[in-house]
């Protein structure tokens, strides 16, 4: 093993670059990307021309189901990297090794609904058969309708303020009917994705070639998971999030996919488990006044909330 490098190229804590490493028989001589918000992850170029990726985030025990399923549905043949080594725990942190995917183009967008959702749909059917121990929860709070608390909203992933205590009478109010009316659902629970957007759905030639942030994988109602994602799936800044046609067109894409339509209850627990992510987004938007996710929202709002039996 040759150790001709510049250690300035490579962003690794020195336990993490040695056991890399010794895993791979080779050293990282460059940095490809760095990536820090809910978790620090960076893209390495070995000397052995391998190129991997490494995910360190707060140690939590739903992410050693997340790992069993996303190397299961890798194995499966779904565009989720293969993860290369087993989690390694490092104090309250958990590091995990995959291979590097890079990313593709752009959808283009009357397509894009059809190719997202096909893509989500693929992925619900081949977690059935996913060989995993452990359980999901909590769920990611952006779609954690079903979090435990007595509080309306759970603790925000992303800043330390509790949303609770800052009022919004639109929102609340909104997010009150939408998780009254999704907390008395009792529906079969499937696996999937739960933060399905354009920064982890990666397409080339009209077809989805990768799939990142396993993290964000729930134990929901298959109509959540879907009305979830038709929410969000076309984002690429705040302001852009799904208009209500383009929701529609994805959960009507869905449906075609798994070959089966929408009974009443599950079109309305899409729309309402959909509602729950861009009120939960404007919420953590209106601790700093109102914003392009609110202004977005706002004009659909009543008619999201119709669909999802709310009105």
């Amino acid at each position: 093993m040759s150790h001709n490098f510049n250690p300035r190229k490579v962003a690794l804590p020195d336990a993490t670059f040695a056991w890399i490493a010794q895993e791979f028989s080779s050293v990282p001589i460059e940095t490809i990307f760095t990536f820090e918000h809910l978790s620090s992850v960076v893209g390495l170029a070995l000397e052995n021309g391998k190129r991997i990726v490494i995910k360190t985030r707060p140690f939590a025990p739903r992410l050693l189901t997340c790992f069993q399923v996303q190397r299961e549905l890798s194995k499966a043949g779904f565009p989720a990297p293969m993860p290369l080594l087993d989690p390694k725990f490092e104090g309250e942190s958990i590091v995990t090794v995959e291979e590097f995917m890079p990313g593709g183009q752009s959808v283009p967008t009357h397509s894009l609904p059809e190719v997202s959702a096909a893509g989500l749909t693929d992925l619900v059917s081949l977690t059935a058969g996913a060989n995993a121990d452990g359980s999901l929860d909590p769920s990611p709070p952006w779609v954690a309708w079903d979090h435990p608390n007595s509080s309306l909203w759970p603790p925000a992933d992303d800043r330390p303020e509790d949303l609770n205590n800052h009022d919004h009478a639109v929102l609340d109010g909104a997010a009150r009917r939408v998780r009254e009316r999704l907390s008395g659902i009792d529906l079969p629970l499937v696996i999937g994705h739960g933060d399905w957007w354009t920064a982890n759905v990666s397409c080339r030639d009209g077809e989805i070639k990768a799939v990142y942030d396993w993290d964000s994988l729930v134990s929901q109602p298959e109509s959540a998971i879907a009305g979830a994602a038709s929410a969000v799936f076309p984002v690429t800044e705040p302001g852009t999030e799904a208009t209500v046609e383009e929701s529609s067109q994805f959960l009507e894409a869905y449906a075609r996919r798994r070959g089966r339509p929408w009974n009443t209850e599950e079109y309305e627990v899409c729309w309402a488990a959909g509602l729950w992510v861009r009120l939960f987004d404007g919420k953590k938007e209106s601790l700093d006044g109102e914003g392009k996710v609110y202004e977005s929202l706002h004009p659909q709002l009543e008619d999201r909330l119709r669909r999802a039996g709310c009105a």
